[in-house]
């Protein structure tokens, strides 16, 4: 099947016939959801969130094309994910309970590779594995639009006051920030003859960074504009405590109901509520 400019060492494959009943385990009901959190809080952001924003969280964010959707493809998963049976089956099951992937019974018009990736975690322990979807085809035919990270001279900035030091994380904080139904098709993948849409930005779709950073951004400014001193990187957000002139757990628990309100969740472990002095020069 053709493809817009040509090549890319990608082989169109016809889709698997056959489904496997035993490959994708029943969902658990128990299993927290991510997916979907931010619009049922929407009110929140109506509160003091952009308009474009706004629109985001309750109908999705929207790709741009550059000439047009890709054309109908399959690219078969990579030998690492096959290689990875048990552990891609539970990653799947993961993003199913999320709300960030769901079962679709017809085949999406594009369908991407998963492949799984190693971290090393030392000597003494088994690398870390990783679930990767890999987006690059679909990627090929996106806008991307251009945007800046905070800047580490907010850092040098902070670092120049005597506070309380204190930051958090957020958890699968790009499975938050779903993405409009109308491309749900063009980002997919299959396992076991089953087929997937990401509800959700996936890692590794090419303006997800874009998308998330201005969310988040509206956060960090309502907190700026109450004094609060911080900086933050796509998740992370770390907070130097004493510019606002209210008392620490004030304004600590300021901001932890503001992140509550918003839907966002907070991974705890990687996360420091407890003070910490920071000096200045």
């Amino acid at each position: 099947m053709a493809r817009r400019g040509g090549t890319r060492g990608n082989e169109f494959h016809d889709c698997p016939s056959e489904f496997d009943e035993a490959a994708v385990p029943a969902v658990s009901t128990a299993a927290p959801k991510i997916t979907g959190r931010l619009r049922q809080r929407s009110g929140f952001w109506r509160s003091f969130a952009s308009a474009l924003v706004v629109t985001w969280v309750l109908f999705g964010v929207p790709l741009t094309w550059i000439n047009g959707p890709p054309p109908s493809s399959f690219f078969p998963n990579s030998p690492t994910a096959l290689a990875e049976e048990e552990f891609v089956t539970e990653a799947v099951l993961g993003l199913v309970q999320s709300g960030a992937a769901e079962e679709w019974f017809t085949r999406p018009e594009v369908i991407s590779p998963l492949a799984v990736a190693y971290r090393d975690t030392g000597p003494d322990s088994p690398p870390k594995k990783r679930l990767i979807w890999n987006g690059r085809y679909v990627n090929s035919f996106i806008v991307v639009q251009k945007f800046k990270y905070e800047s580490l001279a907010i850092v040098r900035d902070l670092l120049g006051w005597y506070g309380t030091l204190w930051s958090f994380d957020l958890t699968s904080g790009y499975h938050h920030v779903e993405l409009h139904s109308d491309f749900h098709t063009y980002v997919a993948f299959s396992w076991k003859g089953r087929f997937y849409v990401f509800k959700a930005l996936p890692f590794g779709l090419a303006p997800a960074p874009f998308f998330f950073t201005k969310i988040t951004n509206e956060l960090a400014a309502r907190w700026r504009r109450q004094g609060a001193g911080l900086v933050h990187y796509l998740d992370d957000f770390l907070f130097i405590q004493g510019r606002s002139g209210r008392p620490f757990a004030v304004e600590q628990a300021s901001v932890l109901q503001d992140v509550e309100d918003s839907g966002f969740l907070i991974n705890k472990e990687k996360s420091t509520h407890h003070t910490g002095l920071s000096t200045a020069d």
